[in-house]
């Protein structure tokens, strides 16, 4: 049998009005029109603003909420 150890982080959403992510951390984003995506708080034009992580394009997103990523596996 082989035993695994698992670390678990704090998958809860967050209120954008309560705590935003540091600059250039990649989380998961929550919005109504298109649900889940990834994304980064970065800098557009000098202004912090969300940002797609797949294409580093500006998120033009009514964003509510945000999670941090889970932990890659160990194997």
């Amino acid at each position: 049998m082989v035993q695994q150890t698992v670390k678990t982080i704090n998958m809860e959403w967050i209120d954008v009005n309560t705590k935003l992510p540091f600059l250039g951390e990649r989380v998961l984003i929550y919005c109504k029109s298109q649900g889940i995506q990834i994304c980064y708080r970065g800098n557009h034009n000098s202004k912090p603003s969300w940002m797609m992580a797949f294409d580093m394009s500006k998120a033009e997103l009514n964003i509510t909420h945000w999670m941090k990523l889970p932990n890659f596996p160990n194997s």
